[in-house]
């Protein structure tokens, strides 16, 4: 009987390499240090974290900024109610990005999602 590879332990590591993600950076147990939201160009809110980050994006010049876009969105309003959370509970973060930069705040790495702890 010929061994078969079952289907999530093979396709696992293709979907990871495949992922929009896979070159993104995260940061772990981050601290939220500072968010601004600037209507500017935008909208647009901008988070600081406080903590190890992965290898950012070559567009990512920037400080420990990251960004998200379109704030008005639920998706993102989900993000920054989390974020604002964590903040006033002094609770850490995970931030994962996109691995790409904003079209207007090019020099920040967009957020894929984030994750209290």
């Amino acid at each position: 009987m010929a061994w078969k590879c079952p289907a999530v332990a093979c396709f696992t590591p293709l979907l990871i390499a495949l992922s929009p993600f896979a070159k993104a950076s995260d940061q772990q147990n981050a601290t939220v240090s500072r968010l601004a939201i600037d209507n500017t160009g935008g909208p647009y809110a901008f988070l600081a974290t406080a903590g190890t980050r992965t290898t950012k994006p070559s567009c990512a010049a920037s400080d420990d900024w990251w960004v998200i876009s379109n704030p008005g969105t639920d998706n993102a309003k989900a993000m920054l109610a989390a974020i604002m959370t964590a903040y006033s509970l002094g609770r850490q973060v995970i931030v994962v990005g996109t691995g790409t930069c904003d079209s207007v705040a090019t020099t920040r790495e967009k957020v894929a999602f984030i994750n209290t702890l």
